[in-house]
């Protein structure tokens, strides 16, 4: 079974038990602090359980960023997506790869392409939420985790997803 068959067979399994994704406005508007509180409470337990090593970390809202941001500040989390000059850039990488980060967040869209090197300090990718749709997001997920499934990655890629079951409305 090759990689590609293995994500959109887990996309199915969650469009089968009712799994809301991230991506729509309906999800987007029933989110409770509850539900986005264990989201963060989640990606606290990976954030621990990594003891150290560096996480990349898929949002698809500006919201989820901002809240993301706001709970793991201690980390000095960076938000690759904000970087807007090529200085605050070459800054953000060059904490990844020294070690300096240990959560940096983004959207994958401004991750597909061009953006190289993170293989080296990497291992552990995180999307927050379910965040794609099978007919237009599905080569931004991929191209996504290839930021760190890569030639030169010594260590073993874990991808974990972050998601909620509808709890009805």
């Amino acid at each position: 079974m090759t990689y590609r068959e293995i994500e959109m067979n887990v996309i199915q399994w969650g469009e089968d038990r009712g799994i809301v994704q991230n991506a729509t406005a309906m999800s987007q508007a029933i989110k409770t602090l509850e539900e986005t509180t264990e989201l963060l409470d989640a990606l606290e337990d990976i954030i621990d359980e990594a003891q150290g090593s560096p996480i990349l970390c898929a949002y698809a809202y500006r919201s989820d960023a901002e809240r993301i941001m706001e709970r793991f500040k201690a980390l000095r989390p960076i938000n690759l997506t904000e970087c807007k000059s090529k200085a605050s850039l070459t800054n953000a990488m060059h904490r990844w790869k020294t070690g300096d980060c240990r959560l940096m967040i983004c959207h994958p869209a401004s991750m597909g392409h061009g953006i190289d090197g993170l293989q080296k300090n990497g291992h552990i990718l995180v999307w927050y939420g379910l965040n794609w749709s099978l007919d237009r997001s599905l080569d931004l997920y991929e191209q996504f985790n290839a930021r760190v499934r890569r030639q030169g990655q010594g260590t073993p890629v874990i991808c974990h997803h972050l998601y909620r079951q509808s709890r009805g409305v």
